[in-house]
């Protein structure tokens, strides 16, 4: 924060000057286009996974591999999809426009993969 303090010509013996102040907007504006942006194509990223999921019999598995990893990561269900996304190739076949070449996968079953994250854990 000091650093993006000083980098729009803020410093401690400084007063807030108009030019300041709509520079320090400037950033936080471009800061929360990039968020919003993020989010947009995190919800298209993961509709599209879900489709795919579900075009291949499972949604079931899906939300009880995401809710398992939820649970050991302490994290958000979207963010347990993500990972699921990323390890098993969903990720790369969205950003390649969903070529049909690219085989994403299923993640193992539920009690499987809790084994598997409990022995991650505990070791």
């Amino acid at each position: 924060f000091v650093a993006l303090l000083s980098y729009v010509g803020f410093s401690d013996n400084t007063a807030i000057s108009k030019r300041n102040t709509n520079a320090l907007r400037a950033v936080s504006k471009a800061a929360c286009e990039s968020a919003i942006e993020m989010q947009c194509y995190r919800e298209t990223l993961l509709g599209a996974v879900r489709d795919g999921v579900a075009a291949m019999g499972g949604t079931m598995t899906w939300g009880d591999a995401a809710q398992a990893v939820a649970a050991a990561l302490s994290s958000e269900y979207e963010e347990a999809e993500l990972v699921l996304a990323k390890a098993f190739g969903w990720i790369g076949w969205f950003e390649l426009n969903r070529p049909s070449y690219l085989k994403p996968k299923l993640p193992p079953s539920s009690s499987r993969l809790r084994e598997s994250l409990r022995w991650l854990v505990q070791g």
